[in-house]
């Protein structure tokens, strides 16, 4: 990501857009993107992932780690998806601003996608899905955001193979900083309100976790990781190295160290005609 560590970072304006439609079956509620921030709980600190590796993975503990791995067992190929949900959501506004994406689609086409990389280097074992999991995060008292909330626990949670994981945003003060002048300023010149963010934080550490701990526990062969964030590399590598896939469905122009690093990757955004839910009818 190139930031300091311990620096907050913005999303840029350009990315920050409102989903055009309310609240459906299929597609997330509208929502003001202004105050999704980047997780920098560990986004901005790789050392820390390499500490969470290294504590569940300690030095000397090969001897121990379950079989799955030494290779794929039997004839399916067990899968889970990681999906970074703002990642996910934020890079389908950008590059399709004008439909919705259908969430019941997204697991069967990733796990589609999974199976011909499989094919394509001989592995016949079939892939076979075992979870999906979500993580997002909300903030408080946001009516728009609650929306949010209530999408994902009444309709995405309740899809099969999806598990849904919400974290909780909490708003601080921030100040803006004029390029030209230098000044800084706390509150609206125009009304006094004053500014506040709410950063994401967790959902990079929550889905680290799961990774690591899914593997030690021998529950997944492979794992199909929805996001541009470098910051996953050093986990991704020590999964890799001892045996375990990991396959990065990414963004164009986005997160090329994730997937360089991950044993195979491929785009999303060439995937958005079959993930595109139909527009209603203005007859």
């Amino acid at each position: 990501m190139g930031a300091p560590a311990g620096a907050v970072l913005s999303l840029p304006m350009a990315e920050v857009r409102h989903v055009r439609d309310t609240l459906s079956t299929d597609s997330p509620p509208a929502l003001d993107f202004q105050h999704v921030e980047p997780d920098i709980e560990i986004a901005l600190n790789p050392r820390d992932t390499r500490q969470r590796v290294s504590r569940m993975f300690p030095p000397g503990s090969e001897q121990s780690l379950p079989a799955l791995f030494s290779g794929f067992r039997g004839e399916h190929v067990r899968t889970r998806i990681f999906i970074d949900f703002w990642n996910f959501q934020l890079n389908w506004n950008r590059c399709s601003p004008d439909y919705r994406c259908d969430w019941r689609k997204l697991p069967r086409t990733l796990l589609e996608e999974t199976s011909r990389l499989l094919e394509s280097v001989s592995i016949t074992d079939a892939a076979h899905l075992e979870e999906t999991l979500v993580y997002a995060s909300v903030g408080p008292g946001n009516p728009v955001e609650q929306n949010l909330r209530r999408w994902l626990r009444t309709f995405l949670d309740r899809q099969p193979s999806f598990h849904v994981k919400i974290r909780e945003r909490h708003a601080r003060p921030a100040e803006i900083h004029c390029n030209g002048c230098g000044t800084r300023t706390s509150a609206c010149p125009t009304c006094g309100a004053p500014f506040r963010r709410a950063p994401e934080k967790g959902v990079d550490a929550a889905i680290v976790t799961d990774l690591l701990s899914l593997a030690w526990e021998s529950a997944l062969d492979i794992a199909v990781l929805v996001s541009n964030d470098s910051d996953f590399v050093p986990a991704v590598e020590h999964l890799q190295a001892k045996g375990l896939k990991v396959i990065n469905a990414s963004w164009p122009h986005q997160g090329h160290d994730l997937a360089r690093t991950c044993w195979a990757s491929f785009p999303l955004d060439q995937l958005t005609g079959p993930l595109t839910r139909p527009q209603p009818s203005t007859a």
